[in-house]
């Protein structure tokens, strides 16, 4: 055989080869798609809703008989668009919604009475269990401060500087940062504390990061190649996988130790100094301004003795749990060094025996308990108020 023949030979050999590998690729294509397709229709049905992802706090029991609770946590996704605040790094931006309202200034809205005639101005701070996560406008634990406050004869203007993922630090620094713009408030609660534990365990150190410029490029460049991340996460294989993997790594009520025990303590002392040390901060600021300060350390799940159905299906981080616990012993022994009492608020354990379903994950809670929470602020509050007025005529 000629030189041409084997030439001949070797390209058949090849785009027969080539056929094949296209006919492959093809069948494994229509494989695929026809997987997502199906996976598709069936989560659809699932949900009851075609073309929609279900947060899987929706079907909490709080929200039973609710027909408000798939439209609100729909418009709550939509919330999830965030815009660069320097300092403290983001804040949601506008929405107008039946459910979540929140103006230019990455502010939510707060219930107020519609002819109020306010006594007092309260500036509340804190992470997405204040923002109000789980709840609507007029039921997260602002607007039912300011209900209850109304109530008690004693009308107030509350606002809601309260943003997902926030700790300490951002919230003194939105305090500050508020102050140079506008006439300080009567009063300014910080209530928190869980958000500085959660991210001093993610990232094994407390405090925040440095280099601002250095996470302004980050966030644009996630901000670039977040549409990538959020078409594979629409995909139901996505959903399939990720599944698969909480079923094999995690069961109700347990997970892996990821934090090692030689590393509790010390870090949780260095969140307990720092957290002490952004209060005692925040509260020196509000002197010069002549602003009354009201520390208020939120519910935790690992302090609620009496579980409901629902919470017993929680999946609860141990290792968590164990630092969240040593840093609020650690707090309790510094609670009087924070300020006289009634000024340091410790509502961790509000719950404890609570058999009613009150979180709708390991954090957030329901909207009766935003109520619960805020009618306990609220006799602080007063106090406080009352003390400051009567300050004043002494003057």
């Amino acid at each position: 055989m000629g030189i041409g023949g084997t030439a001949r030979r070797t390209l058949s050999v090849a785009a027969r080869a080539l056929d094949t590998g296209w006919r492959v690729i093809g069948l494994t294509l229509c494989a695929v798609l026809l997987l997502e397709g199906g996976l598709r229709v069936r989560y659809a049905w699932k949900h009851h809703k075609p073309g929609q992802e279900l947060d899987p706090r929706a079907e909490s029991d709080v929200y039973k008989g609710e027909s408000w609770a798939y439209q609100y946590w729909d418009e709550f996704k939509r919330t999830e668009t965030v815009s660069w605040k320097s300092y403290v790094y983001y804040r949601r931006t506008p929405q107008a919604g039946a459910f979540i309202n929140i103006d230019d200034r990455g502010i939510r809205r707060t219930w107020a009475p519609a002819e109020s005639h306010p006594r007092a101005l309260i500036w509340m701070f804190g992470g997405s269990t204040l923002w109000g996560t789980g709840a609507r406008d007029d039921f997260t634990i602002p607007s039912e401060l300011s209900r209850e406050m109304h109530a008690r004869g004693m009308p107030v203007r509350v606002v809601n500087y309260g943003e997902t993922g926030y700790v300490s630090t951002q919230d003194l620094l939105t305090f500050e940062l508020e102050l140079r713009g506008q006439a300080p408030p009567d009063l300014a609660v910080f209530y928190g504390a869980y958000n500085d534990v959660f991210s001093a365990y993610q990232s094994r150190v407390a405090g925040i990061p440095q280099n601002e410029s250095h996470r302004i490029a980050e966030f644009q460049l996630y901000d670039q190649l977040n549409w990538r991340r959020g078409f594979i996460e629409k995909t139901a294989l996505f959903h399939l996988a990720r599944g698969i993997r909480d079923r094999l790594y995690s069961s109700p009520g347990s997970s892996q130790q990821w934090l090692p025990d030689s590393r509790v303590e010390p870090l949780a002392a260095d969140v307990v100094r720092d957290y002490c040390a952004n209060m005692r901060a925040a509260q020196s600021v509000a002197r010069a301004h002549g602003v009354s300060v009201l520390i208020v350390w939120q519910p935790d799940f690992s302090q609620k003795l009496v579980l409901s159905d629902w919470e017993k299906t929680l999946i609860v981080n141990r290792s968590l749990a164990t630092l969240t616990n040593r840093v609020l012993l650690g707090l309790r022994e510094r609670q009087a060094a924070l300020g006289p009492s009634g000024q340091c608020l410790d509502l961790s354990a509000i719950f404890h025996d609570e058999a009613r379903t009150v979180f709708i994950d390991p954090v957030h809670i329901s909207e009766e308990g935003d109520r619960t929470v805020a009618i306990a602020i609220a006799s602080a509050v007063s106090e406080i108020l009352r003390r400051c007025v009567g300050s004043e005529q002494g003057n």
